[in-house]
């Protein structure tokens, strides 16, 4: 089976659930910000809060925050204090440009909706310890198989 997501179209999620979903897996509940589909080793999907504007967004139990850039073009991911642990190593197979993450973001912590961004690869060329940059290298992507364990992004969209 063969589906495609589009940046575009502006569909909503509530749930981590309804994403997971798209890929052919049932969950009873999500909670974190990365699913990791089992047997897949190249792509994973990222479910950040991403504010409009990182004015007073931090709560306590921030560890990380995320920011666009150009346009959405990069999302920047960088420690909220000199105490955050390291967790993507540079010899991490996700701190590589070939590792995809399918981002669905939203805006706020509480009930607005997650909506598909595009497949954003990691850009060693920008990142740094504890401040990571992801490049989105397309805004549609075809999802392959059921349960999905390929994606194909489509370039040049």
């Amino acid at each position: 089976m063969e589906k495609t997501l589009n940046a575009r179209s502006n569909t909503e999620y509530q749930k981590h659930v309804e994403i997971i979903r798209l890929f052919g897996r049932e969950l009873n509940g999500h909670q974190q910000a990365t699913w990791h589909p089992e047997g897949v080793k190249n792509w994973n999907i990222w479910m950040p809060i991403i504010p409009r504007s990182v004015v007073n967004t931090k709560t306590v139990k921030d560890k990380w925050l995320n920011k666009y850039e150009l346009g959405g073009l990069y999302i920047r991911e960088y420690a909220s204090d000199r105490t955050t642990v390291e967790y993507l190593k540079p010899d991490s197979p996700e701190a590589t440009p070939s590792f995809m993450r399918l981002v669905f973001a939203k805006e706020k912590k509480n009930n607005s909706p997650y909506k598909f961004k595009g497949v954003y690869v990691y850009d060693p060329t920008k990142s740094k310890e504890r401040n990571h940059v992801f490049r989105r290298i397309s805004q549609s992507v075809l999802l392959k198989g059921e349960p999905v364990t390929e994606v194909v992004p489509i370039l040049n969209n």
